[in-house]
């Protein structure tokens, strides 16, 4: 559509500007663990990759699962430094050799973090915890001040309309971050879809350290704690199908209860001049290609995104990581999502008896009884 083309043009020349002022353009790397390297193709995370791209952000991949060590475009260059971010990708372990490739791909980041690269991790789940072992691919956070409950997974209970039973959800929509993070304002009021999440926990020490080196560990996106949502290290349970009443494991259901945090920011100072920056997203599968690039209603004739915020969030997160918290700002693509979303039938059949009959008939009896009242 003609607008969709005016708006992807007016990014195309932001990040034309933005590159003319910048000196050296972000470079994204995606750390994975996959048995093969991922690009030039990126099948999986091309929705991803082209977002970074229209942003003016090159890309580069690890495969850490198969290489020791990172690629050597991601050697500093004194002569023309830039801004490096890792992100890393999920993985899904099936085999010994998948659980070798795990075991590798946790190194990396480990080595990473304790290296004081600005990290993109997003907190894949792990059958690990379950079996009361520990699960390397999110104990690097811990130095930083934040565990991850990868073992867990949040769960909604819904009761659909028009029905008596109850289904049990895996992904929550979220428009409100509930935080006033630059990143969190950024996407605010767009949809966020988070597929199959683990919890976050911010230990009390960081969330007001006092120590200058000491971490700060700031909420990026939170839940509100409600009888509904849940937190449940049984994976038998399967999305859509009826919920049974059972103990649920962790549940925050009570007033006064904390809300979830699913999304963290972290600061650390490592000397005088050098700060690290990590973000944290408890779930693995936000940036694949089915959610990404996910279509969702149509408005005015065209077809919408799904979750317009995932991608949103991820250039936001690269941008603030690299440290150019002046370019954080919501993409002209972004700009010309609608963020009311269309009315369902049932709801439009409601404004419609309403407007029709409701008003009419209550502004008719309201004159019946002023002309009894008053004569």
């Amino acid at each position: 559509a003609a607008a969709d083309d005016r708006f992807r043009a007016e990014q195309l020349i932001a990040a034309g500007i933005a590159s003319m002022i910048s000196s050296s353009r972000p470079l994204v790397v995606l750390v994975h663990g996959a048995p093969a390297k991922a690009g030039p193709a990126y099948k999986g995370v091309r929705t991803l990759v082209d977002a970074l791209s229209l942003r003016g952000i090159d890309v580069a991949e690890w495969a850490a699962g198969i290489d020791a060590e990172p690629p050597a475009i991601v050697e500093p260059d004194p002569a023309h430094p830039r801004p490096v971010v890792y992100l890393n990708l999920g993985i899904d372990v099936r085999s010994p050799d998948d659980a070798t490739r795990m075991s590798k791909l946790a190194s990396a980041l480990t080595r990473l973090v304790a290296a004081g690269k600005n990290v993109l991790l997003s907190v894949n789940r792990s059958t690990l915890p379950g079996a009361g072992a520990q699960d390397p691919l999110v104990e690097c956070l811990r130095p930083l001040g934040l565990t991850a409950d990868s073992g867990r997974t949040l769960y909604e209970e819904t009761r659909p309309m028009g029905t008596a039973g109850r289904d049990v959800l895996f992904d929550q929509i979220i428009t409100d971050p509930l935080t006033e993070h630059p990143v969190s304002a950024a996407v605010s009021g767009l949809r966020l879809r988070l597929p199959l999440i683990s919890p976050l926990e911010i230990a009390a020490a960081s969330a007001s350290p006092g120590a200058e080196s000491a971490p700060k560990v700031t909420p990026l996106i939170r839940l509100a704690a409600r009888p509904a949502l849940w937190a449940e290290a049984d994976w038998n349970i399967r999305q859509g199908l009826p919920a049974k009443d059972s103990a649920r494991d962790l549940a925050r259901d009570k007033p006064g209860d904390p809300p979830w945090v699913i999304g963290a920011a972290i600061e650390r100072r490592l000397d005088p001049k050098t700060t690290q920056r990590v973000i944290v997203i408890g779930s693995a599968l936000w940036v694949v290609d089915s959610v990404l690039a996910k279509e969702g209603a149509t408005v005015d004739g065209r077809r919408i995104l799904d979750a317009p915020g995932n991608a949103e969030l991820a250039c936001e997160s690269v941008a603030w990581l690299a440290g150019l918290d002046d370019s954080i700002a919501r993409s002209a693509a972004a700009q010309s999502v609608p963020t009311i979303p269309n009315l369902s039938g049932p709801q439009r059949s409601a404004l419609q008896w309403l407007f029709v009959g409701i008003i009419p008939v209550g502004i008719l009896l309201l004159g019946v009884l002023w002309r009894w009242l008053w004569g």
